[in-house]
């Protein structure tokens, strides 16, 4: 050491790791010092390119694979939102690599703001990509609860960084493996069925000219059994569906309709092409060149709200539903979310999300944020506005609106996922579910299944929420009558196939069992100048329903159909109901057998529901109807417990708001539970329903869940209680075990 004149000054060399004083120097020792920290510290932090290559690896294993294995496995999550060529390749691309990108610059520039943190922030994304790899692996090898799952997931994620922070090894690895996210991304474009939508097309336009003005609406409804929608006395149910059975009366009604298949994706195809489909085949134009928009295209307007499908070529068509870019990222982003919420949430948690598997797009969008214009209640006629749930019933009244006196020569048609699931609206349109998914996760899926009172309560929902369904088709129709179109419009109101209920394996598949409510389909054509309603009884097909516009309009279809016009008079012999299944395989039923199964189906429904003088009964469906309207005065408590799920809800009822409370649900506590137990619903101090409790499938929880008339409610706070029931039915006992606090 020298001696220096000057008072000395400690300088960190940053670049070598050395300590320097004015005419002194302390060089860095192996193994200590500050120096050597830092110079361990860069050499385990990754270049940038490297933290790329490394992050975009696992963002490929972790997220873009199992997203793009699902959605080549349901190839309609594209097509149902109209993306095919240079769309699904940005789609992919954006999935597989760009949010690496982001992550890598998210880290560079906390590495700008604050020395060492890039590094903490690496390692960090490093643990939660490992561990979205571990939750799916743990979840295909079984493991089941929710808070062990997400620990060891956790675990592991964090000692794979560690790793991946010590061991060379595991860092050359991931270089290896680099290569993921091209990989993955070309997979997915250019193997089947993806690189069906990438190479789509929009095919030409048929060489037909439509002489004449004639107006055309089109409306398709998801999923509705003809069984569903008759009386006693084998006509459309005037009172739940007063505006389909009004049509009925100005149109034709082919009471023995039936669809081919039982999925959207290939009976909507059908009925629009009037052809069965390949089963493998895309629901997209360039699949089904030959269908009712290719064929009026080059004389009619086209404004065309598809759902499910991608049938219409975008030169042709406007899309009232798809016109908003923004609006289908937003929905395109937002589901994409929730599919990956269920490929890494735990079982337990997965059935609290909406259900995606019960529609094609839209898994979350019924949130109650848009305002729907409908009919009034009282007259069915004078528009009134309330705040209904967006979504599906959004895009129902975005294509009404589009209705004009001029062109005349416009088609307008529109494909309406309702009444299908999710079960969330009564008639007057009002929800009575605040979420998309159930309060009681399986409530209407396969869980409940094996549960008698459970499968009509389905049914129940059904019906009602088709009751909506027929409300909205009334501002269709109101809105043709206001525009001085309905007497010269052609009118089809159909739907896809229908659905089959109180059987206990499903209710969307077809099997020997319930084919023939899948298959029954209502089917009612209103021609140009018709007014007075006529009954068909003889054998028709949705396939049959192209030829027969074509039939209508006058014009000769230019391509073969399996289908043909149904709506002359000449004598149809009584063709077998053909039917295919999923699998491929085809059920085949006589004619007469069909119909006789159809009438027992009606019978079980009409015993089930019954009818209050004359008109149908749809909240006495529980053990104790004869206990429905009255005035209760509950004895004491007993040891049982009941829990009402929400109870706030019951507190804050606004009538003139899209919600009410009307769907009861909780869990019931108890020293022994007995299998089941029967209960009863009050809303200030009137029984409005009953129920049986019950276990679903995957549960030992003993529930409840009730589904009470909206009328029972007032604005403001409502007095809601569950009582047991015991004793005979002349003389029941009724103990008070829970209410809405």
């Amino acid at each position: 050491m020298t001696d220096s004149a000057k008072e000395p000054v400690l300088v960190l060399d940053r670049g070598r790791g050395v300590f320097t004083l004015p005419g002194v120097r302390f060089a860095g020792r192996p193994g200590g010092g500050l120096g050597a920290a830092r110079e361990r510290y860069r050499n385990r932090e990754p270049s940038l390119l490297l933290a790329l290559l490394h992050l975009g690896a696992l963002w490929a294993l972790a997220v873009a694979q199992p997203l793009f294995d699902l959605i080549r496995q349901n190839p309609d999550f594209l097509a149902a939102r109209g993306m095919r060529g240079v769309e699904v390749v940005l789609f992919a691309v954006v999935i597989a690599l760009a949010p690496p990108l982001i992550l890598v610059a998210l880290e560079a520039g906390c590495g700008f703001v604050v020395a060492g943190l890039r590094h903490w922030l690496h390692l960090a994304l490093v643990a939660v990509l490992f561990g979205f790899i571990a939750i799916q692996a743990l979840k295909h090898a079984g493991a089941s609860g929710a808070a062990a799952l997400i620990v060891f997931a956790a675990a592991i994620g964090i000692a794979a960084a560690i790793l991946y922070r010590r061991a060379t090894p595991v860092r050359s690895f991931l270089t290896v493996l680099s290569a993921a996210p091209l990989l993955v991304l070309g997979l997915f474009l250019f193997l089947e069925p993806i690189d069906d939508l990438v190479l789509a097309g929009d095919p030409g336009v048929a060489d037909v000219r439509v002489a004449g003005s004639v107006p055309i609406v089109m409306v398709v409804f998801d999923e509705i059994s003809t069984v569903a929608l008759e009386d006693a006395r084998g006509r459309i149910d005037p009172i739940l569906f007063p505006n389909l059975a009004g049509l009925a009366r100005t149109a034709t009604w082919f009471r023995h309709a039936t669809a081919p298949t039982d999925e959207t994706r290939t009976a909507t195809p059908a009925l629009l092409s009037g052809s069965l489909p390949e089963r493998h085949a895309l629901p997209i134009v360039s699949q089904y060149p030959h269908n009712l928009f290719t064929l009026i295209g080059g004389s009619y307007r086209m404004i065309v709200s598809q759902e499910a499908t991608d049938l219409c070529p975008r030169k042709l068509c406007r899309d009232p539903a798809r016109d908003s870019l923004a609006e289908r990222q937003r929905s395109l982003a937002t589901d994409m979310g929730l599919v990956f919420l269920h490929v890494i949430a735990p079982p337990a948690l997965e059935r609290t999300l909406p259900s995606v598997s019960d529609t094609v797009a839209g898994f979350s969008d019924d949130d109650g944020r848009t305002r729907v214009t409908l009919p009034s209640e009282h007259t069915g006629k004078l528009p009134v506005r309330r705040a209904l749930a967006g979504g599906r019933p959004a895009r129902f009244e975005q294509l009404v609106r589009t209705i004009e006196a001029s062109p005349l020569q416009t088609l307008y048609f529109k494909h309406s996922l309702l009444p299908h699931v999710p079960f969330q609206y009564l008639p007057s349109g009002r929800r009575y579910l605040n979420e998309p998914h159930e309060p009681i996760p399986g409530l209407s899926g396969e869980p409940s299944w094996g549960n008698d009172f459970l499968l009509a309560q389905a049914y129940q929902r059904h019906i009602l929420q088709m009751g909506f369904a027929d409300r909205l088709l009334g501002t269709v129709l109101e809105r043709l009558k206001q525009k001085a179109l309905y007497d010269r419009a052609l009118i089809v109101v159909t739907a896809d196939n229908g659905e089959a209920f109180l059987h206990h394996d499903g209710r969307h598949e077809a099997t020997p069992e319930n084919v023939h409510e899948i298959a029954a389909t209502p089917l009612v054509i209103k021609a140009p100048g018709q007014r007075r309603g006529r009954l068909d009884n003889r054998p028709a097909r949705t396939l049959d329903v192209l030829p027969t516009i074509a039939d209508l309009l006058g014009v000769r279809l230019p391509w073969p159909v399996q289908g043909r016009s149904i709506w002359r008079r000449s004598r149809r012999r009584s063709q077998p109901v053909e039917f295919v299944q999923r699998s491929g395989n085809r059920l085949i039923l006589p004619f007469e057998d069909f119909k006789r199964r159809v009438q027992s189906s009606l019978a079980r429904k009409l015993r089930l529901f019954g009818s209050n003088g004359g008109r149908p009964d749809m909240y006495s469906i529980g053990p104790h109807p004869e206990l429905v309207g009255r005035q209760i005065a509950p004895s004491v408590r007993g040891p049982v417990t009941a829990t009402i799920n929400d109870a706030s809800a019951f507190h804050a009822v606004d009538l003139r708001s899209g919600f009410v409370p009307a769907l009861v649900t909780g869990q019931i506590t108890s020293p022994a539970t007995p299998k089941s137990r029967d209960i009863a619903v009050t809303i200030n101090g009137r029984i409005v329903a009953t129920a049986p409790t019950f276990k679903l499938a995957d549960s030992s929880v003993e529930n409840f869940a009730v589904l009470v008339p909206e009328t029972s409610f007032r604005d403001g706070t409502n007095r809601v209680q569950i009582l047991w029931i015991r004793g005979s039915p002349t003389t029941p006992k009724l103990t008070l075990i829970g209410q809405a606090k």
